[in-house]
């Protein structure tokens, strides 16, 4: 049952990061100043109903994984979700805030794109390990 939730939620997740990276975020520059800081406080505010269970539910699985059997694969799926927390803690949401504040300017949209492919990247690498090691 546990690597069944486990694979939703990488699943999941997997698509969402997906659907911001190619799609979402590209978008934010299409839009006015104005627009973008109307659109963004939504997206933000619905999106963390979203994301937020989802990651929080990925991150309870592999660290029961990780306390029922400490192997290398469990150890990888908590490594990959530390630097996902963090690039998102201290990389995303100071830009999502820049944006908030004062819909930020081409250079920031950019970083914002650009910086999302780590965590593109990792939760790619969740997924692929989920399958591969259940």
């Amino acid at each position: 049952m546990l690597e069944l939730a486990r694979h939703l939620s990488d699943c999941s997740l997997l698509i969402l990061i997906w659907i911001v990276q190619l799609a979402i975020y590209p978008s934010f520059q299409f839009m006015s100043t104005e627009q973008l800081i109307q659109w963004h406080a939504k997206y933000t505010e619905r999106m963390a109903w979203i994301a937020g269970p989802l990651i929080l539910l990925q991150t309870t699985i592999v660290s029961i994984q990780i306390a029922q059997e400490t192997s290398a694969i469990h150890i990888l799926s908590g490594c990959v979700v530390g630097v996902t927390w963090m690039l998102t803690y201290f990389v995303s949401i100071p830009l999502h805030r820049a944006i908030s504040q004062d819909g930020a300017g081409p250079v920031v949209l950019k970083k914002l794109v650009d910086t999302n492919w780590y965590r593109t990247i990792c939760w790619s690498v969740l997924f692929a390990i989920g399958w591969w090691a259940n």
